[in-house]
């Protein structure tokens, strides 16, 4: 009844037409809105389309209609994005129809010479498109509805054009176009039912069989089309949602079975709620019930108990294999109680593959796996193009999680994004397209999904002159408009983060590897209206770029934590991720590092860590110094200590500059067990003096020193590590610079999980190689200190007794005398900030007590042996005891001596 009342109400509504004639179709095109574009696109809903006046078309066999087209089009170097141009025509009767148009879709470099992946539609028929030309189809109208238009989808062509659309109306007494588009609906319908994941497949086997066993006249065949274009319809909704809550329910399942939470029978019950829609999905509201499940699984999250972690910043963090986690540009992605993390692996410096990780508190990580490898995932990774800041999201609409990226070449000349996609968030990931988003030449890049679900990924454009941000389709593969922001202000590493109604944006200059100012704006709405920009943090950024903003949502409220990337530091594969708390108040945001902070994920909190490890300065005073600057600035030494960030030390530069090395002396008071140090640097608006290579010395007495620390790269804002040690006094030496400078400077009563690298010591006299840490060696002799670690990640300091202070792991002594006697001590510092050390206590004896002394190296000897007193040939001694050694010279002469071999000669 409800199909013949519809019938009833097109065929009197549409009566003149209807009496047309059946050969002369009657034109209808004024049904569509805007059909040869000289509206633009108004009327149309143009994702990625754009409109274009050129006569370029005329170049591939049709001309334009007027004086606009509609267009996507990209370099041939490229192919393009998914696209799509539509409109839903209405009012239309009941009867078929052809629609036409004007289009082309190649590749203007002729590769290939026929493309695919593009096509014009009207309702669910299909042609491709290819070479220019016009294209038509035949089509049913059940139900007074019409969508028409073209679409893209990973096509190989560069520029798609389209203009004029015409439809024309037959009527409804033409029995064989119903009985041909009857056959097309039944190939779809059949194509469908052949998928693995069909999941009405009933409802089109029912329609099939109607349409195989329909009756001729035009009202059963047009029950048949109706039929089976709502099973197509169905089916075509359920790929899209199924997969969304399929996979919403298997993450709510797998968070179910691996937790036990206060509230987890209730979250159990709301799973088993929807569960049967595993298995019915047809008619379903899949869609409220992946809310459901979504609002579930927060009020799970949130019975979780309070579990507070400390993070701290500036060190390699080490994941589940005790390997380094190598996730540098970090993307993030919460799924149930899980975080999870991509980046790129710098291990291979300059084609870095895009790793996995996961984590449920941000101190202890899992590697997952490898999502995106070179010459695996891509043909063209580690070959010409390598992956920079990587960032993941997951679209409820579809199910699927989606990489977006920069995508470039050695010389930064591509400036393309790329896309992945993958059905589960820790599985390989596939290619979906590479290109300039909507023609834009883009680099640096975030993704930033809004409360709506709606994603956009926001990139440095056109020589890093402008930011774009591009919203993103509805399944988030490809690019739809884009806005230009902020232009000719050159800002890269955009983050953004919503807080409330209004969006927050920050940035940084352009300075490649260095860091530089952090800015930010705020803005009610994304495409525009945002404000100017405000400075932030100190000059540098406290030594970081954002790679993102993370909102923490708990039980207790919402906290939000900066992700920043401290690059170079010093290599790119040692690059560190710092991790520290900002808000947001009256559209401010307060941005102040520190080295350490608490973080609880159950209850969305985050809270400054109490620094009791750190050694009262109640007793403390300046010893010495080597120079401060205290006439054209406040720089005095004493800034060092007096507990303010703001205020610091600095050498002098007004009437003459002081020359490396550059020092601080503390006197404590009394003795204290130390562990380690922390130096806070400057906090103005100037990096000036910052401390690289540098040396950390402790003496009880202030007259001997032993060096505990060292090496070429202090890190920024860090706590470093040494084994315990009682001292009184301390000095951090800066080995190099035209200056030093810092802020406040810290030791440490305890160092947390302290495990440093072993090193290992030895020396060598003449050909002798000895591992004795108390050599005592003759005078005028050579000798070479040397140190190794099987650590590759960390830099090396040497401390000898004369207050030799170097960044080497070997040192020679040509000639020695009386006075190098003393400690000689080499440091390893790690890049977890863990300081190592191994000594040597040198003596240096003036006699041989009557023993013929075994002549040097240096005296052009050919070879040297060794033997027992009965005669037996050994190898270098490695015991005490006496033994005969034969010297062969480069002169021909041969020395035969008795020698006394100790045990420290061994």
């Amino acid at each position: 009844m409800k199909r013949f009342f519809l019938y009833g109400c097109f065929l009197g509504l549409f009566l003149p037409v209807m009496g047309a004639e059946v050969n002369e179709p009657t034109e209808m095109t004024a049904s569509i809105k805007n059909p040869s574009f000289e509206e633009g696109l108004n009327g149309w809903e143009a994702i990625g389309f754009q409109k274009q006046t050129n006569n370029s078309p005329s170049d591939e066999g049709w001309n334009k209609d007027g004086t606009v087209y509609a267009e996507k089009w990209v370099s041939s170097s490229w192919t393009l994005p998914d696209v799509k141009l539509s409109q839903t025509v209405t009012g239309l009767p009941q009867g078929s129809y052809t629609v036409k148009v004007y289009a082309h879709a190649v590749n203007q470099s002729g590769n290939p010479e026929i493309t695919k992946g593009v096509s014009f539609f009207a309702g669910l028929n299909e042609v491709q498109v290819g070479a220019g030309g016009e294209y038509r189809i035949n089509v049913i109208v059940t139900d007074g509805r019409l969508d028409l238009g073209m679409k893209v989808s990973s096509t190989d062509a560069n520029w798609v054009a389209c203009d004029n659309f015409r439809l024309y109306y037959h009527g409804r007494e033409e029995v064989d176009a119903y009985r041909k588009d009857l056959k097309e609906k039944l190939a779809l319908a059949s194509a469908a039912m052949s998928e693995k994941d069909c999941h009405n497949r009933s409802q089109l086997e029912q329609a099939v069989h109607n349409a195989e066993n329909v009756e001729g006249d035009i009202e059963s065949l047009l029950t048949a089309i109706l039929d089976l274009e709502q099973a197509i319809t169905e089916y075509r909704r359920l790929t899209v949602e199924y997969g969304a809550f399929e996979r919403a329910f298997l993450n709510a399942r797998k968070l179910y079975s691996e937790t036990d939470f206060p509230g987890k029978t209730v979250f159990g019950e709301a799973i088993d709620q929807v569960s049967p829609m595993l298995d019915v999905p047809e008619g379903k509201d899949l869609v409220g019930a992946v809310t459901r499940l979504e609002k579930a699984t927060q009020v799970y999250l949130d019975s979780r108990p309070s579990n507070w972690m400390t993070l701290r910043n500036g060190a390699l963090w080490k994941d589940d294999r005790g390997e380094v986690v190598q996730a540098h540009g970090a993307g993030f992605l919460q799924v149930g109680d899980t975080w999870y993390m991509i980046g790129e692996d710098r291990n291979n410096t300059w084609n870095p593959d895009v790793n996995m990780y996961s984590t449920k508190d941000f101190v202890n990580w899992k590697f997952e796996r490898k999502i995106i490898r070179n010459g695996s995932t891509h043909p063209s990774l580690g070959n010409g193009r390598f992956i920079e800041r990587p960032k993941l999201m997951y679209c409820r609409k579809t199910g699927k999680y989606v990489v977006w990226c920069h995508w470039e070449q050695g010389n930064y000349g591509a400036s393309e994004a790329a896309v992945f996609y993958c059905d589960s968030v820790n599985g390989d990931y596939k290619f979906h397209w590479a290109g300039r988003p909507l023609g834009v030449k883009s680099r640096d890049c975030n993704v930033f999904v809004d409360d709506d679900g709606t994603a956009y990924f926001i990139s440095t454009i056109e020589e890093n002159q402008h930011l774009g941000l591009f919203r993103l389709s509805d399944d988030y593969l490809s690019a739809v408009e884009y806005t230009e922001l902020f232009k000719w202000q050159s800002r890269e590493a955009p983050a953004i983060v919503r807080e409330g109604d209004t969006y927050f944006m920050m940035f940084s200059a352009c300075s490649g590897w260095d860091p530089n100012q952090a800015s930010f704006s705020w803005s009610k709405s994304l495409t525009s209206g945002w404000s100017s920009r405000t400075n932030i943090g100190n000059s540098v950024a406290y030594d970081t770029q954002a790679a993102s903003i993370l909102t923490i949502k708990g039980s207790e409220g919402t906290s939000y934590v900066y992700v920043g990337d401290r690059w170079q530091d010093p290599g790119l594969a040692e690059s560190k991720t710092i991790l520290f708390p900002i808000s947001f108040k009256n559209n401010t945001i307060t941005f102040n590092y520190v080295p350490r902070f608490d973080m609880n994920l159950p209850t969305g909190q985050c809270r400054t860590t109490g620094m009791t490890h750190l050694v009262s300065k109640e007793s403390w005073k300046v010893r010495a110094c080597s120079s401060e600057e205290i006439s054209s600035e406040n720089g005095a030494s004493s800034n060092a200590i007096d507990g303010r960030a703001d205020t610091k030390w600095h050498t002098r530069y007004s009437g003459g500059v002081s020359e490396a090395p550059h020092f601080l002396e503390i006197d404590m008071g009394n003795e204290q067990e130390i562990a380690g140090f922390l130096c806070t640097p400057r906090n103005d608006n100037s990096s000036n003096g910052l401390i690289r290579k540098y040396l950390f010395l402790v003496s009880s007495d202030g007259i001997e020193w032993k060096a505990v620390s060292g090496g070429t790269w202090l890190p920024y804002w860090t706590e470093v590590y040494f084994e315990p040690i009682v001292a009184r006094y301390f000095r951090l030496v800066a080995t190099e610079g035209t200056y030093a400078s810092l802020a406040e400077l810290d030791v440490l009563s305890s160092a947390p999980s302290y495990t440093p690298v072993k090193v290992t010591g030895s020396w060598q006299y003449g050909t002798m190689v000895s591992s004795s840490k108390n050599p005592n060696l003759r005078e005028n002799s050579t000798v070479k200190f040397m140190a190794r670690t099987e650590e590759t990640k960390g830099t090396w300091a040497f401390y000898g007794p004369k207050g030799q202070m170097l960044h080497t792991n070997e040192y020679n002594i040509s000639s020695l005398k009386a006075e190098d006697a003393g400690w000689y001590s080499f440091i390893f510092t790690d890049y977890y900030n863990q300081s190592a050390k191994v000594d040597f206590k040198l003596r240096v004896r003036t006699s041989s007590v009557g023993v013929k002394e075994v002549p040097s190296e240096a005296e052009g000897i050919v070879r040297r042996q060794y033997f027992t007193l009965s005669g037996t040939e050994v190898p270098i001694p490695v015991h005490r005891g006496m033994f005969v050694v034969r010297t062969l010279y480069e002169d021909g002469r041969v020395d035969v001596v008795k020698v006394f071999i100790g045990d420290s000669d061994c």
